[in-house]
């Protein structure tokens, strides 16, 4: 599936409301209705350092017509302190976390 686009920060300033981790980027989708979203994988990798997503498509009635869907990942605060983000499948792997102070 194609995509592009994709960043994740990781900003660190004090308080809980204030740290989040957002992983944000573009997938295109097969229908005009359809939809996606980011969950995190209920199994995580060996790597403690990469943070691993799944992309899900969701599929509605509609036009089968190649659509760009905007995605936006938030966690807050974040779960982890990590260097990459994978989406899986047919995401960016290894995608480095630019960390906000």
């Amino acid at each position: 599936m194609e995509s592009h686009g994709w960043e994740a920060d990781c900003n660190h300033f004090p308080g809980g409301d204030n740290r989040w981790l957002k992983i944000r980027g573009t997938v295109m989708v097969p229908g005009a209705n359809d939809s996606a979203e980011l969950v995190p994988r209920e199994l995580q990798g060996a790597n403690a350092d990469d943070y691993i997503l799944e992309l899900i498509i969701h599929n509605e009635p509609g036009p089968e017509v190649m659509t760009p869907c905007r995605l936006e990942y938030k966690e807050q605060p974040p779960s982890g302190e990590y260097k990459t983000v994978t989406i899986i499948p047919d995401g960016p792997a290894g995608l480095k976390v630019r960390h906000l102070q």
